[in-house]
């Protein structure tokens, strides 16, 4: 278990490679004071100084009297480094996991779109889906409540079908299945 007064901050380092051996690196600055983990950017951006960023972050203030990250990430965060202003986004005893950006359109500005989010609902044993728009950040779009509970999931990114080459499935088509000449789902009464 990390100290009490253990502290965590997403910092920018400045490192210049031309420098001589031994030359001091500056000290970092601080982009955003809390702790958080697996920062996103509209990948459209990934070489540029980017002004949004999509991380999932420990809120101390909703965290249940707890005040450490040890205790697990209970919020999303939308940071715009250029102006300092930070959008939050969080549910009830929430463990927010990695977020993933979709573009709105292959042509939007920077950050406009969707965040997908995974986020584990401890006091219910299960794990929801949820879809937040980069417009309104505060308040869901939609959440998929998964009737299980799921482990620590994968981190990926969105890739846009459009971008890539042929594609094929890697799961074999399943044929419909007819019971009484009706379809599989059908009601039979």
């Amino acid at each position: 278990m990390p100290a009490p007064d253990a502290k965590a901050d997403f910092v920018s380092w400045k490192i210049d490679l031309n420098q001589p051996s031994g030359t001091n690196v500056p000290n970092p600055v601080v982009i955003i004071d809390v702790p958080l983990e697996f920062p996103r950017i509209d990948e459209r951006f990934m070489t540029s100084v980017c002004d949004r960023l999509f991380l999932n972050v420990f809120i101390p203030e909703k965290s249940g009297g707890r005040k450490n990250i040890f205790h697990g990430l209970n919020g999303l965060a939308m940071h715009n480094p250029k102006t300092g202003l930070t959008r939050w986004s969080y549910g009830d005893e929430p463990l927010v996991q990695g977020p993933v950006f979709i573009l709105r359109t292959p042509v939007t500005p920077e950050g406009d779109g969707w965040v997908v989010v995974t986020i584990k609902r401890r006091g219910l044993n299960r794990n929801d889906s949820v879809v937040l728009d980069t417009r309104e950040f505060e308040k869901p779009v939609a959440i998929v409540q998964l009737p299980l509970h799921l482990k620590a999931q994968i981190h990926g990114n969105w890739i846009e079908a459009s971008i890539l080459p042929e594609w094929a499935s890697y799961v074999r088509d399943i044929p419909e299945v007819q019971i009484n000449n009706q379809g599989a789902l059908e009601p039979l009464a």
